[in-house]
Parts: C-alpha cells; sequence; structure tokens
C-alpha cells in the first residue's frame, strides 16, 4: 500500500493493529497508561472536525505543549485536515513564542495547559490570532479543549 497522508497512515494502521497500543505513555508516579490505534485516529479526527469548524484549510496552527499523547492527537489533527503545524518549543520564553507565532501567519494556537501563561501574551501580541486552544486532560480518557470566541468562552 502506498502511503500519501497521516490519514493513510492511520486509517491503515487503525484497520490493521485496531485495539492494539499504539502509544504507551507515563500517567502516574507507577502507572502506565496506553492508547489504541483505534483510539488514536477517532482523537485525531475530532481535533480535525473541530479545527475545520474554527478555520480555513491551509491554516496555520502553532503547537505549543510537552510531549504528550495529547500532542500527538493534536498534531495528527492538525496536518489530517490540511493545515499546516507549526510546532513550537514549550520552553521558549512567552515573548519568544509570541514572536514566532506572529511570523508564521498563525491563525489558531493550541497549547498545553503547563502554558497556559502565553494566553495573555498572544491575545496582546499575535494580531492575526483569531483562536486559542487550551488543550487539558477532563479525564484520561477523553480530550478537552477551551477556547476564546469573540466575546464568549465556549467549551468542547
Amino acid at each position: 500500500m502506498e502511503y500519501r497522508t497521516i490519514r493513510d497512515i492511520l486509517t491503515n494502521a487503525e484497520k490493521c493493529f485496531g485495539n492494539e497500543d499504539a502509544i504507551r505513555y507515563k500517567a502516574g508516579k507507577n502507572e502506565i497508561a496506553a492508547k489504541t490505534y483505534t483510539q488514536l485516529k477517532e482523537d485525531s479526527e475530532r481535533i480535525t472536525a473541530l479545527l475545520k469548524k474554527l478555520g480555513d484549510p491551509k491554516s496555520h496552527i502553532a503547537l505549543i505543549g510537552a510531549t504528550s499523547y495529547l500532542w500527538i492527537a493534536s498534531y495528527f489533527g492538525i496536518v489530517d485536515g490540511g493545515n499546516v503545524a507549526v510546532p513550537l518549543d514549550v520552553s521558549l520564553p512567552a515573548e519568544e513564542l509570541c514572536e514566532l507565532i506572529d511570523r508564521a501567519d498563525v491563525t489558531i494556537l493550541i497549547l498545553d495547559e503547563i502554558r497556559k501563561d502565553v494566553i495573555e501574551a498572544a491575545k496582546e501580541k499575535c494580531p492575526k490570532l483569531k483562536y486559542i486552544l487550551l488543550c487539558r486532560k477532563k479525564r484520561m480518557r477523553e480530550i478537552y479543549f477551551s477556547y476564546k470566541i469573540n466575546d464568549g468562552t465556549n467549551d468542547r
């Protein structure tokens, strides 16, 4: 089989390996959690669907966060929808992140809750930014975003 897109890879991996572990990660001091290929595909597709509602195809979407399942699912969701992923170093100061976000013409910012300090700086210094999505774990098995649209706050 020839793979042309991330979607092709995820779809075939899900068909071949479905309920087998795709990703294992440390969930607590002595706890290892896992996500299956089916879960990874479904989560990335949910993120793709959300991004389609928020932006134009081919949007530049920045991703800031520690390496995690949520980061991986978000990355796949971004590129699967035909958008441009702009992964940024989680350890950079907010000022530098804002400069990179602005230079990359980012219209949507997805960030891990560990870097929620970037939100206020980005609102102030990134005029092209339309949406900021704070990615957080509501429950270990769900991806939860909150984002600001116009003057109202929505949770998804």
